[in-house]
């Protein structure tokens, strides 16, 4: 079951990417600027680690009530919910489509929540929400400003001695 979890860890993680991806996809090309200082990145990163906390418990939230779900359980969730993301559909009972959605809409409420709260967390800082898009879609195209981010991101997780 620890197994399950993490790989549907790992789809909830690979649905707020997708996500963020399509806020991205709000930024027309023009309006993107590549170059990004230390202090944006900087920023960009504590955003990112005072987010995970909250996505980390609406991914707790949400495989609860999957595993509360007396007509789906988790590896079929994970089915239905791979097969989708490959564009395929997939075969479902009456009672799994509506408790598919159902718990599509409480992810969406989950997501909704954490886009909001990843709004407050901008404002925090002082970045607005299209140069935080700008910078994390410079992230997942530059492959040294992702290892960047990633050796920033494990130096904020080091305790400190």
């Amino acid at each position: 079951m620890k197994h399950l979890k993490n790989l549907f860890s790992l789809v909830v993680a690979t649905t707020l990417i997708l996500s963020a991806i399509g806020l991205e996809a709000q930024v027309s090309e023009g309006d993107q600027q590549q170059d990004v200082s230390d202090e944006e990145l900087e920023t960009f990163v504590q955003v990112l680690n005072e987010t995970q906390e909250y996505e980390r418990n609406a991914q707790e939230e949400i495989t609860q009530a999957i595993e509360e779900n007396p007509d789906i359980d988790l590896q079929r969730y994970q089915e239905i919910m791979q097969a989708q993301q490959q564009g395929q559909e997939a075969d479902m009972t009456e009672k799994e489509q509506e408790a598919f959605s159902e718990i599509q809409e409480f992810a969406q409420s989950k997501q909704v929540e954490l886009d909001k709260k990843r709004g407050e967390i901008l404002q925090d800082y002082g970045m607005d929400e299209q140069r935080y898009t700008e910078i994390n879609q410079a992230v997942q195209t530059d492959q040294e400003l992702m290892q960047k981010v990633q050796q920033m991101m494990r130096e904020k997780q080091e305790p400190r001695r």
